[in-house]
């Protein structure tokens, strides 16, 4: 994630896009679309 930058308030995966919210859960899930139901837990 040092690699990682900062977009929409996320942390950005530079592998994979995965991004992830300050509080440590994910957000976005490329791979999964737009519409992709994230857990939460």
């Amino acid at each position: 994630m040092a690699l990682g930058r900062v977009i929409d308030g996320c942390i950005e995966c530079p592998y994979h896009g995965f991004r992830y919210a300050s509080e440590g859960h994910c957000t976005l899930i490329p791979c999964e679309g737009k519409k992709a139901k994230i857990s939460m837990k």
